[in-house]
């Protein structure tokens, strides 16, 4: 059956609805907040098709629903009606893996109730992704508070007042973040528990040299997850005062490829390499198996070159 006949079925009788919990299970629900509610389960389609909206009574609410192959899509601007069938489907079908989308205009309190509704199920989270441009300096901490239990990828781009800094209550568990727009509130001493960082500098930091340097200081001098950390869209001043940090760290030796070994001499290491308007940083380990996959890309290409 697919997720129509599967939705069609639970809103036969309570015993159906019941019968359908034990016996079917979606392992992946993708939801999608913004001008509409969109709700899919496989991959996410390049465009949604048109179909037909037709009126579902949900919790005794009227809801004009319209399906597609993979998923179901409500239109109606209500986000009071988001989080009921958001509800409604979490109910329904058996322990989802959930990923989800905030996007405008949504309202940041739908995010937190959403993530509150998701979490009190204990569901897995394995991708959050936050783009709303109002100021929700008040709610985002909390929204985040809800996010350390995600699996796989958690990407920000919010506005913070530039004195605030965010500080989690536990760990994140997350194996990359990806931070866009203003990113003065994320204190990087804070995630090195995630493998990979990604900042986009869209606007000017505050950050200062010696910021750089205790961040790097404590990197190198702890056993942190933290093996890559990517800076785009850096500018000349900011990449400066990055470089001369990591200059502060220890002996420089220039390798291979434009990267650059920094070397302590209780053998802490760091490797980084600048571009234009970018810098990655990485330890031992991803140093060297990132240069392990280019390898194997080259002898891949040069393989296919030779059958040719």
């Amino acid at each position: 059956m697919d997720l129509r006949e599967q939705f069609l079925i639970s809103l036969l009788s309570k015993r159906a609805n019941n019968t359908l919990q034990l016996s079917c299970v979606v392992p992946r629900f993708v939801f999608e907040f913004s001008s509409y509610l969109r709700i899919h389960c496989g991959h996410r389609p390049y465009r949604f098709p048109s179909a037909t909206e037709e009126i579902y009574c949900i919790g005794g609410k009227s809801l004009r629903l319209s399906f597609h192959p993979e998923g179901l899509i409500l239109k109606e601007q209500s986000m009071q009606n988001y989080l009921l069938l958001a509800n409604y489907m979490l109910d329904t079908f058996k322990n989802p893996n959930v990923s989800v989308r905030f996007c405008n205009p949504t309202h940041p309190a739908t995010a937190l109730q959403f993530m509150k509704m998701v979490n009190e199920r204990e569901l897995s989270i394995n991708v959050f992704d936050y783009n709303l441009t109002q100021d929700s300096s008040e709610l985002i901490p909390k929204i985040l508070n809800e996010c350390t239990e995600v699996t796989e990828l958690v990407t920000i781009d919010v506005y913070f007042p530039d004195d605030f800094v965010y500080t989690p209550p536990d760990p994140f568990k997350a194996k990359e973040i990806r931070i866009d727009g203003k990113c003065n509130w994320f204190n990087l001493k804070s995630f090195m528990c995630c493998p990979r960082i990604t900042v986009l500098f869209n606007e000017k930091s505050n950050r200062t040299v010696e910021c750089w340097s205790s961040f790097f200081t404590k990197w190198m001098d702890s056993d942190a997850s933290l093996q890559n950390l990517w800076l785009k869209k850096i500018e000349e001043n900011e990449k400066q005062l990055i470089i001369e940090a990591l200059s502060n760290q220890g002996t420089q030796r220039k390798l291979d490829r434009g990267w650059i070994e920094v070397n302590r001499n209780n053998e802490s290491i760091l490797f980084f390499h600048v571009s234009s308007k970018e810098i990655s940083i990485r330890t031992a380990h991803a140093y060297l198996e990132g240069l392990r996959m280019q390898d194997a890309l080259i002898a891949s290409m040069l393989g296919k070159l030779q059958n040719l």
